[in-house]
């Protein structure tokens, strides 16, 4: 990619430079000054890029020097040093989480009614081919405790101390479409859960209406919440966020990163670092993740994972599915973002948007059949109210589509399978879980994006002589074990035709190999 920005670069310089002799060859008319900036910004722009991949090599070359003229001794040395380096961050960052804890519990301690606490969580989801375009903003508030808890009128089955809980009634979430950007979903690098809120109905309004929310919820809280937030903050104060100033003491007081409050606690070390993907706080204390990248989705488990880490007891909200589709305002402003778009991306998006919305529409009817199942369970002519409990889709769908069909049935929770017929066609078929005898799903991992290994798990695996996500393969270079392969001492796998370790030159003896 990085390539053909480049390539296109050099061809509008040439394209310009070439327009330049001719219009002084052609005529003596004054070049026009605009021509000019443009070729001279795209010089020097070709000219900084070369520059910094010089510096980069004449660095890493220095390096490489160095390391060369250095003796065992003095290797150990700088490798001690770059440990007792990272020790002494790591228990900078311990102590800082220590302190951020114990003042959070401090002031829930103090909490009552007529000085309750109010936390706020936020996320931003911008879209990913082009990330100064901020196209869902979430907000999850928790305000405790409330009048009902202190007066004893929800109390929890489980929990003994009423000034401990925080009950579902203290949470309230938002989510916000940017109506300017309604039309842009991602999928490429991130899921796509745009339309899967859980914990209410979202919500579409123009980025200036959203700017004047947002600052008001910020505005009211005590303590505002995020997870890698530096990030969120960023894109909040370009959209026009005021009071986020970067270097305002009065801000850094009130921001608490639930990534710092990960570091609280003892058993942490440089060898047992903790995670910090939203995914694994979140599934560390059993607050069961779904949905994630979905603005508001993100910001509710980012607001639970912080009260746990604090210890603060309570009951999580309900989780339900968005019915934003079927309000007059996202309809209207639906029928705005498909005008800017061309028509073949706009034939693509409904496309999507139509499938979509069949399998909610068929979700609802499931769930209305259940509901009255239950509320009228002698009612004989139930079983013709009732739809049918599975909806097959034609053939005619393309791969892409029978994915996004899974992928929105699966996020209701609803079961789905694809089958063939006899005459070869392939068909999706969704049910309720359970509601057809014989009707399984097939055990394979969530359609989302596959976890791909970070570069230092990448190392630890071809350390290990094994590739976690394949047992078979050795290292991160793919090389697949094979059999007369031979484990050198030294830890290197040598191909079956090698006599000797290509790494320390061993020769291969019974003693020296291990066959695999």
């Amino acid at each position: 990619m990085t390539g053909s920005k480049e390539l296109a670069c050099v061809l509008l310089a040439s394209s310009s430079l070439v327009f330049l002799i001719s219009h002084i060859c052609v005529t003596a008319m004054p070049i026009p000054s605009c021509l000019v900036g443009c070729f001279c910004w795209r010089q020097e722009e070709s000219k900084s890029k070369e520059d910094t991949k010089e510096q980069k090599a004449s660095e890493k070359s220095r390096r490489r020097e160095r390391l060369q003229s250095m003796s065992v001794e003095e290797k150990a040395a700088e490798k001690q040093r770059k440990e007792d380096d990272k020790a002494l961050k790591l228990n900078r960052k311990c102590l800082e989480a220590d302190a951020l804890v114990k003042r959070l519990c401090a002031r829930f301690t103090l909490a009552c009614v007529e000085r309750p606490v109010v936390l706020t969580a936020i996320d931003v989801e911008a879209w990913e081919q082009d990330n100064q375009k901020v196209t869902e903003i979430g907000v999850a508030i928790v305000k405790f405790p409330i009048a009902s808890v202190a007066s004893g009128d929800s109390i929890a089955t489980n929990v003994t101390d009423t000034k401990d809980l925080v009950t579902k009634d203290c949470f309230r979430h938002r989510h916000i479409l940017i109506r300017e950007h309604l039309e842009l979903r991602n999928g490429r690098h991130v899921e796509d859960n745009k339309d899967n809120f859980m914990f209410g109905d979202s919500e579409v309004l123009c980025i200036d209406d959203a700017v004047s929310e947002l600052a008001f919820e910020l505005n009211a809280a005590d303590f505002i919440v995020g997870h890698a937030i530096s990030g969120d903050l960023a894109w909040l104060r370009k959209i026009g966020v005021n009071g986020l100033e970067a270097n305002s003491k009065a801000l850094q007081s009130r921001v608490v990163d639930t990534q710092t409050l990960a570091y609280a606690g003892g058993g942490i070390s440089t060898e047992c670092m903790p995670q910090l993907g939203l995914r694994a706080i979140s599934s560390k204390y059993a607050l069961d993740p779904q949905l994630l990248h979905n603005g508001a989705n993100d910001a509710a488990f980012t607001l639970q994972v912080m009260l746990s880490q604090c210890g603060q007891k309570f009951s999580a909200p309900v989780r339900s599915h968005s019915q934003h589709k079927l309000s007059a305002a996202y309809q209207a402003a639906w029928v705005e973002a498909l005008a800017r778009l061309n028509t073949e991306e706009r034939e693509g998006i409904m496309r999507e948007h139509d499938l979509q919305t069949e399998v909610e529409a068929f979700a609802r009817l499931i769930t209305m059949s259940c509901n009255e199942s239950i509320d009228e369970p002698g009612d004989s002519n139930l079983e013709n109210k009732v739809p049918s409990n599975i909806l097959r889709f034609p053939a005619e769908l393309t791969a892409k589509e029978r994915k996004i069909v899974h992928t929105a049935a699966e996020n209701l929770g609803l079961q789905s399978q694809s089958e063939n017929s006899q005459d070869g066609k392939r068909f999706v078929t969704i049910c309720a879980p359970g509601a057809v005898p014989g009707f399984e799903t097939s055990n394979k991992p969530p359609l989302g994006k596959k976890t791909k290994m970070t570069k230092k798990q990448r190392k630890n695996a071809a350390r290990q002589g094994q590739d976690t996500e394949n047992p078979n393969r050795c290292g991160n270079q793919g090389v697949q074990r094979r059999d007369g392969d031979w484990d050198c001492r030294c830890g290197a796998l040598v191909f079956a035709r090698k006599g000797s370790c290509f790494k320390c030159g061993a020769v291969k003896d019974d003693q020296n190999s291990s066959k695999l």
